[in-house]
């Protein structure tokens, strides 16, 4: 399973008492995540990363020259659809059946997740956008 970065040192360093990301570029990804600077200093470096790798490789992975900006919009995408996924696996605060307050079960947890890429009844689902 994948280790977010810990939103303590994340907001320590949005307040400028700590350092930014390392090497291991654990994406911020708790709910109050969007639009921080260690994200952003992650898809820069992550669409770098890209951009080099590309540009070593001679048959250039057999895909057209583009901007490094295309790339890192691509990478900005993926960010936030990796956000959107872990905050859907997060088990939730809900009331139950009986109106009592519970979190979320994991067989729900999956429920919502499976809903949101394959859709339901009321919804075409994620996936189903992509597709069609």
């Amino acid at each position: 399973m994948y280790q977010a970065a810990d939103p303590y040192e994340v907001s320590d360093f949005e307040e400028g008492c700590r350092e930014g990301p390392d090497e291991t570029l654990q994406l911020a990804l708790h709910s109050q995540a969007k639009n921080l600077c260690w994200n952003c200093i992650i898809t820069l470096k992550l669409a770098q990363s890209i951009q080099n790798a590309r540009s070593t490789d001679p048959q250039k992975w057999s895909l057209p020259d583009v901007m490094e900006k295309y790339i890192l919009t691509l990478v900005i995408n993926q960010v936030s659809e990796a956000q959107r996924a872990y905050l859907l696996a997060e088990a939730k605060i809900i009331k139950g059946e009986d109106s009592k307050i519970r979190h979320e079960t994991e067989d729900e947890v999956q429920a919502c997740i499976h809903s949101y890429y394959h859709g339901s009844q009321d919804n075409p689902g994620r996936w189903k956008k992509v597709e069609g």
